[in-house]
C-alpha cells in the first residue's frame, strides 16, 4: 500500500558520521551525533507534526547502522527539506546545542 500526503523521515538524515552519499541530509554543522528514534519522534511531536507511525528498521544505503523512520503527514506550507531541517534544529536543541 502506497501511502500519501505523507513524508518518511529517517533518523539517519540527522547523523553527523554518515555522509551525505549514504544518506544524511544535513549539513555536517547542523547534524548530531547518533540521533535516535526517540529523539526523532519528540521534535516531530515538539513542532505539532502529526505522526502516523514508528518503525524501527535500517536504512538500505547504511544497513549496519541501528535506525529506523518517522511517517508524518505533509505540512500544508512546507517541503520536506525544510520540515527536515526544523526537525534538526529541534534534536540539537533538546540536546542542549542550538
Amino acid at each position: 500500500m502506497r501511502l500519501k500526503d505523507v513524508y518518511i523521515i529517517w533518523s539517519v538524515y540527522f547523523h553527523r558520521k554518515i555522509s551525505r552519499k549514504r544518506g544524511r541530509r544535513l549539513p555536517i554543522n547542523k547534524a548530531i551525533q547518533k540521533p535516535t528514534l526517540n529523539e526523532l519522534k519528540e521534535a516531530a511531536e515538539k513542532l505539532g507534526l502529526e505522526i502516523i507511525d514508528i518503525k524501527k528498521a535500517r536504512y538500505p544505503a547504511c544497513w549496519w547502522i541501528e535506525s529506523g523512520y518517522i511517517i508524518v503527514k505533509k505540512p500544508q506550507d512546507i517541503n520536506k527539506s525544510k520540515l527536515i531541517d526544523k526537525i534538526g534544529y529541534e534534536m540539537r536543541r533538546s540536546r542542549g546545542g542550538g
